[in-house]
């Protein structure tokens, strides 16, 4: 069993979702089950779970089990009062971090008849730590020692970050008398960049997993993901390109691909659209471009570009070189964009929305 623990009161990081996918392949490569564990047990802010589910699901990552880590609460208590009872874990009532009393050999009788507030710590080889609050939660390395145990995980792929608690989880775990081994990986932590943000930045999740799961370094590289993002982007269906802009025309998606290999993300292309529908108007070329739409709005339909192009010359008499420009403003609000023959396949049924 491998898992995937994520708090639910945070957006999905980058790195999150890389380790989501890493041990969500590690699974399906194994033949094994993967959960999703939200670490639930401090509820002190809004919870995001149905938004990180949501990316998940964009990205390709199918959970078998879903857990959240309050569901085992109880479970947590009755294991720390076990420890206790075995003199494995004591009361502490130090307010600093480490016990800087005798708290360990405080007796029963003393403990009931103490009201103050107090944590419980394990006794370590190394340095007794901390495994229930004054609150009486479980600290996060003792809920989640207690879960992995609980479900049955057998491997974990985690961040670097992680390698302290993974010596204590261990040690938690064989106070309890639970002696199976999990086995860990570590990976080198990435930038703290949030996956909602670069989805509404225009990235799509495909592209997003695969660059994830081919990076091989810890740095973060904007330029690299567009490079996949682009490829996803020629990938897609037209249809389905058009939608994700906010249309609804195969043709429009054909059309958004033109401009693909200089503009490598979704929000560009959606710029980009929205420029050829919007209204045209230009300060140095008013009257030439007021010309074209007139001309443009009288025209019958032409099927090539070339017809087209030729109609418009010869009505309007503009200078070749001002003629180019105008026409490029009229069909894309740009001076000079991309080959306005292979753009004109695909606006051609659009031109009295785009010429108005």
């Amino acid at each position: 069993m491998y898992r995937f623990s994520v708090s639910p009161f945070e957006e999905l990081r980058l790195d999150s979702l890389k380790l989501a996918l890493l041990n969500y392949h590690g699974a399906k490569k194994t033949n094994d089950k993967f959960l999703v564990r939200f670490e639930d047990i401090a509820r002190d802010k809004e919870s995001k779970d149905s938004e990180i589910l949501g990316i998940l699901a964009l990205c390709g990552i199918k959970y078998d089990y879903l857990y959240y880590q309050s569901e085992n609460f109880k479970y947590h208590l009755q294991f720390a009062s076990s420890l206790m009872d075995k003199g494995k874990a004591y009361a502490c009532f130090c307010e600093s971090d480490k016990c800087t009393q005798n708290c360990m050999n405080i007796s029963q009788e003393e403990l009931l008849n103490n009201n103050l507030p107090f944590t419980i710590r394990l006794k370590s080889k190394d340095e007794d730590f901390l495994i229930m609050t004054q609150e009486k939660y479980p600290t996060r390395v003792f809920a989640t020692a207690c879960d992995d145990m609980l479900q049955g995980l057998s491997h974990i792929i985690e961040s670097e970050d992680n390698k302290k608690n993974e010596k204590q989880e261990e040690e938690i775990r064989t106070s309890l008398g639970f002696l199976e081994k999990i086995d860990y990986v570590h990976i080198p932590a990435l930038e703290d960049i949030s996956v909602k943000q670069l989805l509404n930045d225009g990235l799509l999740p495909e592209a997003i997993a695969e660059y994830l799961q081919n990076l091989q370094e810890n740095t973060f590289d904007i330029d690299s993901l567009k490079e996949y993002n682009q490829k996803h982007i020629n990938l897609l269906d037209d249809m389905e390109l058009s939608k994700v802009l906010g249309y609804s025309s195969h043709d429009i998606g054909k059309l958004a691909k033109l401009f693909s290999s200089k503009h490598h993300t979704t929000a560009e292309l959606k710029t980009i659209i929205d420029d050829v529908f919007a209204q045209k108007n230009s300060e140095k070329y008013k009257e030439s471009l007021a010309k074209l739409k007139a001309i443009v709005k009288d025209a019958p339909y032409f099927e090539k570009y070339e017809e087209f192009k030729a109609h418009l010359e010869d009505k309007s008499k503009i200078a070749n070189d001002e003629f180019k420009k105008v026409l490029s403003i009229l069909l894309t609000n740009q001076e000079s964009g991309p080959n306005l023959k292979d753009l004109y396949t695909h606006i051609k049924h659009y031109l009295g929305e785009i010429t108005r």
